[in-house]
């Protein structure tokens, strides 16, 4: 196909492929002559993982370079590359987060039986996530925090359900782009849950909503 079958097909704009194959984080085309060049699916499958990676997440190019090296790196189980993937896009986040005190989040996790690693960029986090909501009053209860604990394991689970594992390129590009993208889903749906019980509560308990 040609560049401009490309961008139909992927949604992504001619100026930004061409952007993208500058910084070689899009192979070049077949030549067909001194102006054009013929793409495969192969560029339409990675067109759609840089376009996912950059709207969904704010990835840099620097960043989407990082990941899609984790994607194509040989010789690694999609298990691994499920590691690799959480790590880099944590570690954008993390920086961002200082470094916050990991002993009250070390604690938590040891108490609620999750195994996890002194090192983890997402132990950072959570541990960040915790002094600020001390901060404002908001500590989570271990209990609240069980919840969400077995939550996060069957969404995992669904998670790993899907991954494509008889081929390994599809499973490397899943486990980042699912790493990615599932995240703002989650979130999404987490927050549509809380309009939809206050919304039951509200009816149930009319009395206890101020006069419109």
């Amino acid at each position: 196909m040609k560049i401009s079958e490309l961008s139909d097909r992927s949604g992504v704009p001619i100026a930004t492929i061409k952007f993208y194959l500058r910084e070689g984080l899009l192979a070049p085309g077949a030549a067909l002559n001194a102006r054009e060049s013929a793409y495969d699916e192969t560029h339409l499958r990675r067109l759609r993982v840089i376009r996912g990676l950059v709207q969904v997440t704010g990835a840099s190019i620097e960043q989407v370079r990082q990941l899609m090296a984790i994607i194509e790196m040989p010789g690694q189980s999609a298990i691994e590359v499920v590691g690799r993937a959480s790590t880099a896009l944590s570690a954008r986040q993390a920086a961002a987060s200082g470094t916050p005190d990991t002993q009250e989040a070390e604690g938590l996790l040891t108490r609620l039986g999750v195994s996890f690693a002194a090192e983890s960029e997402n132990l950072r986090l959570l541990a960040s996530a915790l002094e600020l909501a001390g901060q404002v009053g908001l500590s989570p209860s271990d209990d609240q925090l069980a919840v969400y604990v077995q939550a996060a394991r069957e969404v995992a689970r669904a998670d790993f359900a899907r991954v494509p594992w008889d081929d390994p390129q599809q499973a490397a590009e899943w486990a980042v782009l699912g790493t990615a993208l599932y995240e703002p889903i989650s979130s999404a749906l987490r927050r549509l849950a809380h309009s939809e019980l206050a919304g039951r509560l509200d009816q149930a308990h009319p009395e206890a909503t101020p006069d419109r």
